[in-house]
Parts: C-alpha cells; sequence; structure tokens
C-alpha cells in the first residue's frame, strides 16, 4: 500500500477525520505552506541567473517524425508480433508500413 508519513493514500484514509483535521489545522501548523496553497496565482518563478543545457542536444532531426495513420490495434501487432493486417507489412528495419 503506498503511504506517506503516516497517511496511506486510500480513499477512506485520504477522506477521514485524521487528515481532514490536519488540513483545518495547516493555517496554524505550517503558515507559510498554508499561504502558497491558499494564494490565488502563483509568483513565476525567475530563473535569470540559471543556464539550462537544452533537452535535444543534437537538433531537430532526431526528433521522431511519425505521420503515419496506422490504427493503435495493427502498431500493436506490430510490437509484439501477432498477426498484421493483409495490408500492413514490415520494412526491413523493423517499421511498419502501409501496402494498401
Amino acid at each position: 500500500m503506498c503511504r506517506v508519513k503516516e497517511f496511506d493514500l486510500s480513499y477512506d484514509c485520504l477522506t477521514g477525520y485524521a487528515v481532514r483535521n490536519r488540513l483545518r489545522n495547516l493555517k496554524k501548523t505550517d503558515p507559510e505552506f498554508w499561504n502558497e496553497l491558499t494564494a490565488a496565482s502563483v509568483p513565476e518563478p525567475t530563473n535569470d541567473d540559471q543556464v539550462f543545457k537544452e533537452d535535444n542536444i543534437l537538433g531537430p532531426e532526431t526528433f521522431f517524425d511519425d505521420d503515419c495513420n496506422l490504427k493503435c490495434d495493427t502498431v500493436i501487432a506490430g510490437v509484439t508480433g501477432l498477426h498484421l493486417p493483409k495490408d500492413v507489412s514490415l520494412t526491413a528495419d523493423g517499421n511498419l508500413a502501409s501496402v494498401a
């Protein structure tokens, strides 16, 4: 069972008295978090002094370009090795291609 501190994450626990009581008292026990939780908007973080690596270092040619219109069942059959429909075949490099 998934747990966070003394609470399990079941519906009964999350809607029970102990959790609701803890939420009611949050304003007194953790006022900083309470203010963040009840704020009307979240302030935008300022990361001007931080440098981030780009997600795609090698450039746009490394993005997966999926322009196929194959049905999900067909793709699943190709991946799991099940029987493919007659209008679909495997290419030499293992990709699915429509032969319609």
